[in-house]
């Protein structure tokens, strides 16, 4: 048996692979960017094959790559992670530079840029892993770079405070107990008159606190 919610436990980051080619730009969201070696410096790059960066880096055999930060935003990841290239230019309305092979390199929630020269690849199936000499690499921030789990956990949490604000808070008297909730009773708890009271034990509410 598999359990594929372990693989969550295993440490990765989160990158921006972009190319060009033919003078178009793209680029995808991946989590598999690794040193191999130290001298000469080669890392790998993991991409989906069902990306359109995938083969258009096949045929460039270049990339850029970002690290993205701790600051980075969900919709700058959702963009690159959740869009299609084929559909809409992704580049579109963002800042980003380019490298000396014209690959795009974004300057805004990124640690870390690099430029990867493909040597040789190896098809594993759903992925191609490409084998790639680094020719350029700089800091952009000192802010560190973001792990996958971090990004899930920040997925999470901006999913939660988005469904509390759908559903709206509840309230709980800390003295009785009773749960005043905004979704229920229509009417958001900073609303109500400041004469209400708790409506089992009579209480103010100055003694309710939000619990979600």
């Amino acid at each position: 048996m598999v359990d594929y919610a372990s693989m969550y436990k295993v440490n990765c980051g989160l990158f921006l692979a972009a190319t060009t080619w033919e003078g178009r730009k793209n680029g995808c969201v991946i989590n598999t960017v690794l040193q191999v070696t130290y001298e000469p410096l080669k890392c790998i790059a993991v991409i989906e094959k069902k990306n359109l960066t995938h083969d258009m880096v096949m045929q460039s055999k270049t990339m850029g790559i970002s690290v993205f930060s701790e600051e980075v935003s969900l919709s700058q990841i959702g963009r690159f992670g959740f869009a299609s290239g084929r559909e809409q230019d992704k580049f579109d309305g963002v800042e980003y530079t380019e490298d000396q092979r014209g690959n795009p390199l974004l300057t805004q929630g990124v640690s870390a840029v690099l430029t990867l020269e493909v040597e040789q690849t190896v098809d594993v199936g759903t992925h191609t892993i490409f084998v790639c000499a680094v020719t350029e690499a700089r800091t952009v921030s000192d802010v560190p770079a973001i792990t996958y789990q971090q990004y899930r956990d920040k997925k999470l949490n901006n999913q939660k405070a988005q469904q509390e604000q759908e559903d709206g808070g509840v309230y709980l008297c800390t003295i009785c107990k009773y749960e005043y909730s905004e979704a229920k009773e229509g009417v958001p708890f900073d609303e109500l008159p400041d004469d209400w009271v708790c409506p089992i034990c009579g209480q103010p509410k100055s003694v309710f606190k939000k619990i979600r």
